[in-house]
C-alpha cells in the first residue's frame, strides 16, 4: 500500500517496493502501532472496535476498495516504513488477505 497526498501510479509503485521488499528481506519488519500513522483514515477503519496502543502485534483493519464498496475482506496489514516531505507522505505496507480458501499474502496499491 501507498497511500499519498498526490496521484501517483499505484503499479508503478506497488511493483518498485515489492521488489525492494523481497531483495532486501524486509517483509518480516513491522513498526508498533503507535509508529504508525494515516492520511487515509476516511477509507480505512480498524477491524476491532477495541485499540491497545501498547499492542505491538499487526493491526487487522478492515479496507473499502473506491471502485468496490462491497468488498470488505478481513486484511492485516505490516507497516514497513515511512516517508515524507513536502506535500508528499508516503506509507509502505504489506497486506496479507484473508480468501475463502485460505491466506494469500501479496502486496497491493
Amino acid at each position: 500500500f501507498c497511500f499519498c497526498r498526490r496521484d501517483v501510479s499505484s503499479t508503478v509503485l506497488r511493483e518498485y517496493f515489492a521488489t525492494a521488499l523481497l531483495r532486501l528481506n524486509l517483509l518480516e519488519c513491522n513498526y508498533p502501532p503507535l509508529e504508525f500513522e494515516t492520511t487515509w483514515e476516511l477509507c480505512v477503519r480498524l477491524a476491532s472496535m477495541k485499540l491497545d496502543l501498547h499492542n505491538t502485534q499487526h493491526m487487522s483493519w478492515l479496507m473499502r476498495d473506491s471502485h468496490y464498496d462491497q468488498d470488505t475482506r478481513n486484511r492485516v496489514l505490516f507497516p514497513i516504513k515511512s516517508f515524507s516531505g513536502g506535500n508528499v507522505q508516503l506509507q509502505l505496507l504489506f497486506e496479507q488477505i484473508e480468501e475463502e480458501t485460505g491466506l494469500n499474502a501479496f502486496p497491493t496499491r
